[in-house]
C-alpha cells in the first residue's frame, strides 16, 4: 500500500548529464509564464533554453528530501498556505448556524452549475464560465425558484471561490476517472474562470495537491509516530470503515485527477477569454520534476500515463523534437526505475505506461488526439457569440440563464 520510506534522489548536480536530471534544465523559453496562445499556436516551434539550476539555493526541509524537487518546494508551500489561510478565514462563517441556509443555497448554485458542465456546445460552456464569474463577483443568480448573491456576507465570495475550486477538482474522481473525455469541458471552464480570478486558480491547484499529491509532484514521507491510516491519507488514499481502498481504486482516482490537470494545461481558451494561465509549459515542468524523483509504486506510472494520454498530443505538436528527448528518457531510465519499485501483483500501471510509450515510439513520438479534446476551431462554431469584456467580468451575459 505504498508504505515505502523516503528514498534518495538520482544525482542532479550536473546539468550536462544525459540522465533525468538534465531534463529539468531544458525548459520552454516561455515557461516563466507558460501559455498556449501568444506568439504561436499549438503547432508552432517553441524555443528552449538550457538554464543553470538554482535548486542548490533552495532549502528543503529534511523530512521532504527526496519527496519533492527543490524547485517544487516553495510553490507547494505557497499553495498549502493559500488553502490553510482560506480555511482559517472561512471557519467562523462556516460555523455560524444562522448562516447555514445561506451557505447551502450558495453551495447549491455552484454545485448545480458544475454538475451541468458538458461539451454540448461552445456557447453552453461560455454560459458556464459567465455564470461562475457572476457568482464569484456577487451577481444575483437564480437556482430553482430562489435567488442568491454572494454580496450578503463579507466572507461569501471567498466561500464560493473555495467551493467552486474544490468541487471542480472532485470531478476528477467522480466523473473523469471513468469518462476521460469529460475532462476537457471542465478544463475549458476552469481556464475561463481562472483568467479572471487568480485566487480561484490558486485554490484549485491547492485542492488538487491535497487530493492528489503526485500532481505537485510530491510523495509525502511517513512521519515519525504517524499511524498507517494517517500516512495513507496523506498519500491520497481513501478509507472506509477504517480500511484503505485497494491499489486499483486508488490508481483509478489518481488517474482521474491527473486527467483533469493535464486537460487544463493543454487547453486553448475561447477567443477574448485571454490566455491559459497554467499552460503547456507546466506539463513539461511536471514531467521533468517527476523524472528527477525516485518513482513510487502505482502512482508514478499512473500519473505519467494520464498526462501523456491527455496532453502528449499537444506536447509533441508544441515542443516537437525536444519532446522526443523526454520520451526517450521516459522509455528507458524512468521506466526501468518504475519497474524496480513495482511489485509483481501490481504491474497494471507499469504495463499501461510501457504500452503508451511503445505506441508513441511506433508513431514517431506522436500521440493520438485524446477523445473529447476541444480544438481551437471549436470556438468558431455558429452557436458561439463572443462576449464583451464587461459581460465576462460582470456575468451579465448570462442574464436569464438558470
Amino acid at each position: 500500500q505504498q508504505q515505502q520510506q523516503q528514498q534518495s534522489v538520482p544525482g542532479v548536480s550536473t546539468p550536462k548529464s544525459a540522465g533525468p536530471a538534465a531534463v529539468s534544465r531544458v525548459t520552454p523559453a516561455s515557461s516563466a509564464s507558460p501559455v498556449l496562445g501568444g506568439g504561436g499556436g499549438a503547432g508552432s516551434p517553441v524555443k528552449t533554453t538550457v538554464e543553470p539550476t538554482a535548486d542548490q539555493d533552495i532549502v528543503v526541509p529534511e523530512i521532504w528530501r527526496g519527496a519533492l524537487t527543490p524547485s517544487t518546494c516553495n510553490p507547494y508551500l505557497e499553495l498549502t498556505n493559500v488553502l490553510s489561510s482560506t480555511e482559517d478565514k472561512l471557519a467562523a462563517f462556516k460555523a455560524d448556524i444562522g448562516q447555514k441556509p445561506y451557505r447551502d443555497l450558495l453551495s447549491r448554485v455552484i454545485i448545480t452549475t458544475v454538475n451541468t458542465v458538458s461539451s454540448q456546445s461552445a456557447q453552453h460552456m461560455l454560459d458556464k464560465v459567465q455564470r461562475m464569474l457572476g457568482i464569484l463577483n456577487g451577481q444575483t443568480v437564480t437556482v430553482g425558484t430562489k435567488s442568491v448573491s454572494a454580496n450578503k456576507h463579507p466572507d461569501a465570495k471567498l466561500f464560493c471561490t473555495n467551493i467552486l475550486a474544490q468541487h471542480i477538482v472532485m470531478q476528477g474522481e467522480k466523473q473523469i476517472a471513468s469518462h476521460a473525455e469529460s475532462a476537457f469541458p471542465f478544463a475549458a471552464v476552469v481556464i475561463g474562470v481562472w483568467d479572471k480570478n487568480k485566487l480561484f486558480g490558486d485554490l484549485l491547484l491547492a485542492h488538487l495537491s491535497r487530493a492528489c499529491p503526485v500532481a505537485v509532484p510530491f510523495y509525502p514521507p511517513r512521519l515519525q509516530g504517524q499511524s498507517e491510516a494517517e500516512y495513507l491519507r496523506t498519500l491520497g488514499f481513501r478509507t472506509k470503515e477504517g480500511k484503505p481502498e485497494t491499489n486499483d481504486q486508488f490508481s483509478t482516482r489518481m488517474m482521474g485527477f491527473m486527467r483533469l490537470y493535464a486537460a487544463i494545461m493543454q487547453s486553448t481558451p475561447p477567443p477574448k477569454i485571454g490566455q491559459n494561465p497554467h499552460g503547456l509549459g507546466h506539463a513539461w515542468t511536471w514531467l521533468a520534476r517527476v523524472m528527477n524523483l525516485q518513482p513510487r509504486p502505482t502512482v508514478s506510472a499512473t500519473a505519467v500515463c494520464a498526462l501523456l494520454e491527455m496532453a502528449g498530443h499537444a506536447m509533441k505538436s508544441t515542443f516537437r523534437s525536444q519532446f522526443d528527448y523526454l520520451l526517450q528518457l521516459l522509455s528507458t531510465t524512468f521506466l526501468a526505475r518504475v519497474q524496480e519499485v513495482t511489485q509483481r501483483d501490481d504491474r497494471g500501471p507499469l504495463e499501461r505506461l510501457r504500452q503508451t510509450l511503445e505506441e508513441a515510439r511506433k508513431c514517431g513520438g506522436h500521440f493520438k488526439p485524446p477523445e473529447g479534446h476541444i480544438p481551437p476551431s471549436y470556438w468558431t462554431t455558429r452557436d458561439y457569440n463572443e462576449p464583451t469584456a464587461e459581460q465576462l467580468i460582470s456575468g451579465t451575459a448570462f442574464a436569464g440563464y438558470h
